[in-house]
């Protein structure tokens, strides 16, 4: 399995492609920044050139340098209400600590 590679993509550019690596929160991280990730999960595509080209050997790979990174929360969903709820329980997560006040 290819873990990263780059690919002239045409008119579209050239883009870097590949499981994202966690060790690029480590720095932060140990000067106490934190993470929370919202993971946006794909469907397969069939009988798609580039779903075959550029992310069928990363499936199964993509949310372990994610989870590696996240501090304050994983969250994950594949459709719009899961992405919803993500969001919220992400939302929630940050706000049960803190006093929130409306002010005008």
């Amino acid at each position: 399995m290819r873990s990263h590679w780059r690919v002239d993509l045409g008119w579209e550019g050239v883009g870097d492609w590949g499981a994202f690596d966690g060790t690029l929160c480590d720095e932060l991280k140990s000067r106490g920044y934190g993470f929370a990730v919202v993971n946006t999960v794909y469907d397969p595509v069939q009988n798609s050139k580039r779903h075959d080209l550029y992310v069928r050997d990363l499936e199964g790979h993509l949310d372990g340098g994610l989870r590696a990174c996240a501090v304050d929360g994983y969250f994950e969903g594949a459709r719009g209400s899961e992405i919803n709820a993500a969001l919220l329980e992400l939302r929630d997560s940050i706000t049960k600590d803190t006093k929130s006040r409306l002010t005008h």
